[in-house]
C-alpha cells in the first residue's frame, strides 16, 4: 500500500463540507461530498475529475482495500471506472476512481419511471457483456440493480459502467452463482423497460418500495405473468436464465443476441435515417482533428496545453460520430474513424507529453475511445484490439508501478490473435 504524509487531511472524523480545500496523494483534490464518505475531486495538474472514496485507517476491517484490490482485477476492462491510486493519506485510506455520469436509476427518474423501449437493446448488450467480463474474472457481481452502474462522461458517456465493485465475490458455486447474476440481470431489464409497475398487480402495498422489495416479488413470479405485455425477448432471457443450473456457464453471446430483434423492430429504421445524413458537424469536426494533429506534429516538444487541445478535440470527435457508432455496424463509420484513430496513436508514438500526469491522462482518453469502438464498430474488433493492446503497454511503461497492465496487455494480445 503507498503512504503520502501530507497534513493536509486532519482531524479525527472523514471531512464532510465541499469547501475545505483537502488533497489526495497531493495532485486529488476534494471537493463536494456526494454519498457517505464519496467525494468529488479534480486531479489539479490535469484538470480531470475523479471521484475520492475515504475510510478511516481505525477501520476494524478495511472495505476500501478490498475493493481496490477488485478494481486491480478488473484494470482495463470495457466499462469499468479506472482507479487512479490507492494509499494512505494521513489518517484515512484513500481510492481515487473515475467520475461517472448518472446512474441507470437516476435515468430512470429522468425518463419518467420508464425506460424507452428503444435504449434497452443498447443497454442489453452492454449490460451482459460487463457480467460477462465479472465471470471471466472468477467473480460474481451479487449486487445488480439500478444503482449498480452509471453511465460514462465525456469521450464514453454512452458507455454503461460497473460500480460498487467492492461487493463482488469469488464464485463458489453454492452461494455466488452465474445463473444468480443472469437472472438478477434479467429483473433488471425488466424494471428499467416498466419501472415499478413490473410487479403492478401481482403484490399489494409496493407502491414507493425501493428495488429490492420490487426484485424479491419478480423472484417469485412465473415468467409468463411476469413478461405479459412486455416483447417476446423478456421472456426468452428469463427462461433461459431461470433454466441455468448453479454451474452452468451462460451462453453470453447468445444472450445478447436475444434482444437484437428489439432492435430491429424499435430502432434500425431510425439509425439507418441518422446513418445517410453525414452532418456538417460531423465534417467540420473531423477536419478540425486533421489541422490538429498537423499543427502537433510541427511542434518539437508539444506542451501540456497543447495535449489538453488533443485531448478536447479527441472527445468531440467521438461525440460528434455517437449517432452513426450506435448504428453498430454502418460500414461508412470505419474507415474516418480508422484514420484519425491512427493519427492519434502514431502522434502519441512519436511526440509525448512533458509530464506523466498528461501522459497517463492522454493515454486514458484514448483508451476509453477504443473501447467505446470497440463495442460500437464492431467490424473493426481486431484493429481495437490492436490498438488497447499498444495502449496497455504504453501504460505499463509509464507506469511500471502498475504490474496490472502486463495482464491487461497479455489480455488484448489474447484477443487479437483469436480474430476477437
Amino acid at each position: 500500500m503507498k503512504h503520502s504524509t501530507s497534513s493536509e487531511l486532519q482531524g479525527g472524523g472523514i471531512p464532510c463540507s465541499p469547501m475545505v480545500n483537502l488533497r489526495v496523494n497531493d495532485k486529488y483534490r476534494l471537493g463536494q461530498n456526494i454519498g457517505e464518505n464519496v467525494y468529488l475531486g479534480t486531479n489539479v495538474i490535469t484538470g480531470r475529475g475523479i471521484v475520492i472514496k475515504l475510510e478511516s485507517i481505525e477501520a476494524v476491517q478495511s472495505r476500501l482495500e478490498y475493493e481496490a484490490s477488485v478494481y486491480d482485477c478488473f484494470t482495463g476492462g470495457i466499462g469499468f471506472p479506472m482507479m487512479h491510486w490507492f494509499g494512505t493519506q494521513d489518517d484515512y485510506n484513500a481510492i481515487v476512481l473515475d467520475r461517472l455520469g448518472p446512474t441507470l436509476q437516476e435515468l430512470l427518474s429522468h425518463f419518467g419511471g420508464k425506460f424507452p423501449l428503444k435504449a434497452l437493446p443498447f443497454l442489453a448488450n452492454q449490460l451482459v457483456s460487463r457480467i460477462e467480463y465479472i465471470h471471466s474474472k472468477s467473480f460474481i457481481y451479487s449486487d445488480i440493480k439500478p444503482d449498480s452502474f452509471a453511465m460514462g462522461v465525456a469521450e464514453s458517456e454512452d458507455q454503461v459502467n460497473v460500480i460498487s465493485l467492492g461487493r463482488a465475490r469469488k464464485h463458489d458455486g453454492v452461494e455466488h452463482t452465474f445463473r444468480h447474476d443472469m437472472e438478477s440481470l434479467g429483473y433488471l431489464l425488466l424494471y428499467l423497460s416498466r419501472g415499478s409497475d413490473a410487479v403492478a398487480g401481482l403484490e399489494i402495498g409496493i407502491e414507493g418500495q425501493g428495488y429490492e422489495v420490487i426484485k424479491e416479488i419478480m423472484v417469485k413470479t412465473p415468467t409468463a405473468l411476469l413478461c405479459d405485455g412486455q416483447p417476446k425477448e423478456f421472456a426468452t432471457y428469463l427462461d433461459y436464465a431461470r433454466s441455468l443450473s448453479f454451474n452452468d456457464k451462460p451462453d453470453y453471446s447468445y444472450l445478447r443476441g436475444i434482444f437484437h430483434g428489439l432492435f430491429v423492430r424499435e430502432c434500425s429504421s431510425d439509425w439507418m435515417s441518422k446513418m445517410d445524413r453525414k452532418s456538417p458537424q460531423i465534417e467540420e469536426m473531423e477536419q478540425m482533428c486533421r489541422v490538429v494533429v498537423e499543427r502537433a506534429k510541427t511542434i518539437a516538444t508539444p506542451s501540456d496545453e497543447h495535449w489538453q487541445v488533443l485531448c478536447g478535440a479527441y472527445r468531440g470527435l467521438l461525440r460528434s460520430h455517437q449517432a452513426v457508432l450506435e448504428t453498430s455496424q454502418h460500414p461508412a463509420a470505419s474507415p474516418t474513424l480508422r484514420e484519425l484513430v491512427e493519427q492519434y496513436l502514431t502522434l502519441l508514438q512519436e511526440r509525448l507529453p512533458t509530464s506523466k500526469d498528461h501522459m497517463l491522462d492522454f493515454v486514458h482518453v484514448v483508451y476509453k475511445v477504443m473501447t467505446v469502438l470497440m463495442e460500437s464498430v464492431p467490424d473493426c474488433q481486431k484493429t481495437w484490439a490492436e490498438y488497447l493492446r499498444d495502449l496497455a503497454n504504453y501504460r505499463r511503461e509509464v507506469d511500471p508501478g502498475r504490474e496490472i497492465w502486463n495482464g491487461v496487455s497479455q489480455y488484448w494480445e489474447t484477443k487479437v490473435h483469436s480474430g476477437v
